[in-house]
């Protein structure tokens, strides 16, 4: 159950973000995007890729700016931030991204890595380099000669350590994963996920943990957000993410994980069809040519975001069918 006390610090109000296409076809990537992230919650966005989700994260973290909506950080619409007010900003929402070795400058000493956001702000003097970059390696449970090396000479899921160091560096209030574990193997993808949950309690922070992984989401969020083609279809706790889900394509998504616990007498169920382009998103719920429970109001009339219970979300006419 939702705990309607908790601080609300990030707040996507009716966000849409759309692209000309090289015909002058728009394409949707978000549309009337709504949710809000708590202080301390852990927040999954899950869905297949073309759903929106890094677009979303990039908004979140000021890269991209909304076509029209809010983005609110403790209230205040930061999507119209510019200059100075922007870049001080930037310093409580800071991103874990994919590529760890894309993200960093390959010439740089690890210590300069995770100091620079430091640095720029002005909060650390070169002097002090070495004994914070030490500090922060062992937030991240990398040993402390690492900070002379160079990206290149760490593996896969020490790199994402170092990128999770970077971004915790100016002690954040929200931290946005972008599939920050997607790159990595399965037995690394795990430690990684440990040390972002304790971190995540420790620091009491707030995190959009942004995966295509469902399984993985659904262990490591206490609410997660269900993206199809830039919409929102349900918005459910995680721990009923494995048996109170609801829309039939969060149902899609659940009965596509594999699990050694499966039972294997079932059929496997998949999903009619391919994805839609953005570009040519059916008429009416966006879903509806690929769900096996579509109704005529399906083909007509786009389901809004609806709450059935404390916390829980959907869009979908099967179950408001006053519409």
């Amino acid at each position: 159950m939702l705990d309607e006390k908790k601080e609300v610090i990030l707040e996507v109000r009716n966000v849409t973000r759309s692209f000309l296409s090289s015909k002058k076809r728009k394409l949707i990537a978000n549309n009337d995007v709504n949710l809000k992230l708590y202080k301390g919650e852990t927040l999954g966005i899950v869905g297949e890729s073309g759903c929106g989700k890094s677009t979303l994260a990039k908004m979140l973290i000021q890269l991209d700016k909304p076509t029209s909506g809010k983005i609110l950080f403790h209230g205040q619409n930061i999507a119209d931030l510019k200059g100075e007010k922007l870049r001080q900003n930037r310093k409580k929402i800071q991103m874990v991204f994919q590529n760890s070795t894309e993200s960093f400058q390959p010439k740089m000493k690890i210590k300069q890595i995770v100091c620079e956001p430091l640095l720029n702000y002005g909060l650390l003097s070169k002097k002090q380099i070495d004994e914070k970059a030490k500090e922060l390696l062992n937030m991240v449970e990398l040993q402390e000669d690492f900070i002379n090396r160079y990206p290149f000479q760490l593996s896969g899921g020490q790199r994402q350590r170092i990128g999770i160091a970077r971004a915790l560096a100016l002690q954040p209030e929200v931290l946005i994963c972008d599939e920050a574990t997607s790159a990595l193997d399965v037995s690394v993808q795990k430690s990684i996920v440990q040390l972002l949950i304790r971190l995540q309690k420790e620091q009491n922070i707030a995190v959009a943990f942004i995966c295509h992984d469902v399984a993985l989401v659904r262990n490591i969020s206490h609410r997660v957000v269900v993206m199809y083609l830039g919409n929102v279809m349900e918005i459910v706790s995680g721990e009923n993410l494995g048996k109170g889900y609801m829309h039939p394509y969060t149902k899609a998504l659940m009965e596509s994980v594999f699990s050694v616990d499966m039972d294997f007498t079932n059929p496997i169920e998949s999903i009619d069809s391919e994805l839609p382009s953005p570009i040519n998103v059916p008429r009416g719920c966006p879903f509806s040519n690929r769900c096996n429970m579509c109704m005529d109001i399906c083909k007509r009339s786009k389901p809004q975001l609806y709450e059935i219970e404390n916390g829980h979300k959907i869009a979908c006419h099967l179950f408001h069918r006053e519409n």
